[in-house]
Parts: C-alpha cells; structure tokens; sequence
C-alpha cells in the first residue's frame, strides 16, 4: 500500500507495509531511488489495518493523503476488509482525496464483500476507464487515457457483477475473452487448470491481465 500527499508545493510519497516486512520495503526503495522522478519526499512506514497511526493512539496525528494507492489487497479472509476501510477512511483527504485500487480477482463472491462494505463506509469505487471518462473535459486523462487503460486491461465488468456465473454481463465477458495457450485460443469459460498449467510466461501474463482490474473511489 502507499499514498501521496502535498503539502505547500511539496510532494510526498509513503510506502506502507506490515511492521516485518518493512526492511525489506525500505531496501527495495533505496535500490530504485534513481528511478524516482522528480523532486519527491519518498519514505517508508509500517502500518496494520485498522491500527491508529498516531503515536498516542489518539488519531490526532493522522496523514490526510491526497492519494492511496492499494494493489492485490483483497486475497485475505473478510475480516481484513474492515479494517483496511478503516485506515483508508482515516488516512485519506475528504476534499477531493481518491483510493485507486487495483484488484486480481480469485475468489469474486468473497472479494466482492469488500466493495460491499467500502460503500456501506462511504467509499464508492468506479472501475478506473469510466472514472477517467467521468473528468471534466480539458482535464488530464479523459477518453484517451481511459482508452489506454481498457487496452491493457480489457475487463470493464462492475464489482456487482464480477464473477457471478448467473449475470449475463460478466457470462458475456468469459464468453467473448479468448487468450492464447501454447497457439490455441481458448475463451475463458472454456479455460481449464490443464490450460493454465500449460501456458507459457507471455501467455500467463496476458491471462493474468483478464482477471485484474484498478479501480477508483
């Protein structure tokens, strides 16, 4: 997780992770610094879901971001996602403040509990490509970024409908997606674990690509 904020034309970075894989984290950032662009504050920090950030507990010391940013979060048990809105709802600007979530579906009738309850908390996600298309004209992004994103990340399926093999909208979806395995193009409702096993790293890459999607809230 990580999240960026400004403060009097200052830009900072916080890279966030569980308190033990923190040196880890910090090795990581001190090997890619070079590749930092421009002037930006990038640190590093621990953090547990649900915890205060304040020294004192008292929540008085909490960072409003402008940004959080939040990738391949939603594997854990259900009981994770609460407190993981939590410190999202806390750490995040209510000015104009977005979550951009990036999500590799698993197990979509669990996953989807997470949306669920994120909106019951006042986080309302939008998939990134209809977010983009949503900005006032003449603003960074709009159609052509939007375009861009739904190229290399070709599922526009909703949350709500992710995954539930009755909805014809997400049926619609494995039905016209095909990926290549070994040559062959194979749909992904016809997709087996034999095919899986078979795949090639390229061809991994672009199937993993059909099951991920970022989303804003």
């Amino acid at each position: 997780g990580g999240g960026g904020r400004k403060e009097e034309r200052k830009r900072e970075a916080t890279l966030t992770d569980v308190p033990p894989a923190v040196p880890l984290l910090r090795s990581n950032l001190e090997r890619n610094r070079g590749t930092i662009l421009g002037d930006v504050l990038v640190r590093t920090e621990s953090l547990v879901w649900g915890e205060d950030t304040s020294d004192k507990g008292t929540g008085e010391d909490d960072k409003e971001y402008d940004i959080i940013l939040g990738s391949d979060l939603l594997y854990g048990p259900t009981s994770s996602y609460g407190p993981l809105i939590k410190t999202a709802r806390r750490n995040l600007c209510q000015r104009g403040g977005i979550f951009v979530l990036a999500a590799r579906w698993r197990r979509p009738e669990k996953e989807r509990e997470f949306f669920q309850q994120a909106e019951r908390g006042g986080i309302v996600f939008e998939l990134l490509g209809k977010w983009l298309r949503g900005l006032e004209p003449g603003a960074e992004g709009g159609k052509e970024a939007a375009e861009e994103v739904e190229k290399r990340l070709p599922c526009t399926v909703p949350w709500g409908n992710y995954g539930d093999l009755k909805d014809p909208i997400f049926l619609e979806y494995v039905e016209k997606t095909f990926v290549e395995v070994r040559g062959e193009r194979v749909n992904l409702g016809n997709l087996s674990e034999a095919h899986l096993e078979a795949m090639n790293d390229t061809e991994n890459d672009a199937f993993e690509k059909t099951q991920t999607q970022v989303y804003v809230g």
